[in-house]
C-alpha cells in the first residue's frame, strides 16, 4: 500500500512538472531574405537567414538557446565570402532571476554602449532604484542575419595572448532624467570609461555622451556625441560628434552604439567632426526615415545620405528598403539594401 502511495505520488509530481514545463516554454523564430548593392563596383549579394530560439523557464531558472543559418543565394564580384560559417549559435545559456537579483551564464547577446553582438560571459544584475549589471566576456561572435557569419574570436590583450573583457554599467532614472556611466577594459591592453546624460520631457530630448580610453599601447582615445530632439507630428534629431586628435582607441573593438549613420565610414577617424540631422515618421503601415551626415577630418571630409523605408504587412511580416549614399574626396558610392522578414 505504501509502496502505491509512493508510486501515485512520483506520477503526480511528474505530471504536474511536465505541466509546468511545457506551458513555460516557447519557440519562436523568424526567416530573412536580404540583399544589397553598391553601384560604384557593381559587388552585391542576396541571401537567406533561418533563426531560431527556444526558451524553457523552470521557476526561477531559464535555460536558453538560439541559432542562426545563413546561405547564399547569388553575388556579384565575389561580395560574399564563400568560406563563411554556415550556422552558428547566437544563444546557449543558464539565466537566474529572482527578485531583484538575476545572473546569466553562458553565450549571450550583449547591448552597451561599447559591447555588442554575442559572448561568451557571466553576468550578474541588480535592479531597484538602478541598474546594476557588472560581467566578464572570454569571447565574441558577430552572427549577424544581412552578412555573411563570422567567426568566434577570444579577447586578446596586447600581446595577442588570451584574455578577458571585463564590464560593468550603471543606469540611474530619476524623473526626466537617465544617467549612465559604465567601464570596461581589457586587462594589460586598455581601460575605457564614459557616461550618458538623457534629459526627456515634453517630446523633447537631449543626450551627452563621453568616452574615453586609457591604452596600454598606443595613444590614449576619446569621443564625446551631443544630441537634441523633438517628437511631435515626426520624430527629429540633430547631433555632432567629436573624436579626439588621436582617434579613439580601443573604444570600439567590441561593438558601438554612437554612429548614426548607415556606413559612417570616418566617425570615429583621428580629429573626426560630424555633425548630423535626421527624422523619421510612422504612417499607418509605413515608417519613413531619412538622415544627413558630414565628417570633416585632417585628410578627408565625406558627405553622406541615407533613406530607409519599411512596410510592416502584419505582426509576422515586414519589409524593408534602405538606400545610402556617400560622397568624400576621393570617390561616390550608391547602396542599396532590401530584406524581407518573416516572424512566426
Amino acid at each position: 500500500m505504501k509502496l502505491k502511495s509512493l508510486v501515485l505520488s512520483i506520477a503526480l509530481i511528474s505530471g504536474l512538472s511536465a505541466y509546468d514545463i511545457s506551458k513555460n516554454q516557447t519557440l519562436e523564430g523568424y526567416v530573412k531574405i536580404h540583399g544589397e548593392s553598391d553601384t560604384k563596383s557593381d559587388a552585391g549579394f542576396s541571401m537567406a537567414s533561418f533563426n531560431l530560439k527556444y526558451r524553457h523557464s523552470i521557476n526561477e531558472f531559464t535555460f536558453n538557446a538560439a541559432g542562426i543559418a545563413n546561405f547564399k543565394i547569388s553575388e556579384d564580384e565575389d561580395a560574399y565570402d564563400d568560406n563563411a560559417n554556415k550556422f552558428g549559435v547566437r544563444e546557449f545559456n543558464i539565466e537566474y532571476a529572482k527578485g531583484k537579483f538575476s545572473a546569466i551564464i553562458g553565450r549571450q547577446e550583449l547591448d552597451f554602449a561599447w559591447i555588442g553582438d554575442y559572448h561568451d560571459a557571466v553576468m550578474l544584475g541588480y535592479e531597484d532604484e538602478c541598474e546594476i549589471k557588472l560581467g566578464v566576456s572570454r569571447g565574441k561572435i558577430v552572427l549577424d542575419d544581412d552578412a555573411p557569419l563570422e567567426k568566434h574570436e577570444r579577447i586578446k590583450d596586447k600581446d595577442d595572448e588570451n584574455s578577458l573583457l571585463y564590464f560593468g554599467d550603471v543606469k540611474f532614472k530619476k524623473d526626466s532624467f537617465n544617467v549612465n556611466p559604465y567601464l570596461f577594459g581589457v586587462k594589460d591592453k586598455f581601460l575605457g570609461y564614459g557616461i550618458i546624460a538623457q534629459f526627456e520631457k515634453d517630446g523633447f530630448t537631449l543626450l551627452g555622451h563621453y568616452a574615453g580610453s586609457n591604452e596600454d599601447v598606443g595613444k590614449d582615445g576619446s569621443i564625446y556625441q551631443i544630441e537634441g530632439g523633438y517628437s511631435s507630428f515626426a520624430d527629429l534629431k540633430v547631433g555632432y560628434i567629436k573624436a579626439s586628435d588621436d582617434g579613439i582607441g580601443s573604444l570600439a573593438d567590441y561593438g558601438d552604439n554612437i554612429n548614426p549613420l548607415e556606413e559612417g565610414n570616418l566617425v570615429y577617424d583621428a580629429d573626426a567632426k560630424t555633425v548630423y540631422i535626421g527624422a523619421k515618421k510612422e504612417i499607418d503601415k509605413f515608417t519613413l526615415g531619412a538622415m544627413y551626415g558630414r565628417t570633416d577630418t585632417d585628410t578627408i571630409d565625406e558627405d553622406e545620405i541615407n533613406f530607409n523605408l519599411t512596410y510592416a504587412y502584419n505582426d509576422n511580416l515586414e519589409v524593408e528598403f534602405i538606400y545610402s549614399r556617400t560622397d568624400n574626396d576621393d570617390e561616390k558610392t550608391n547602396n542599396f539594401k532590401g530584406s524581407v522578414t518573416y516572424s512566426f
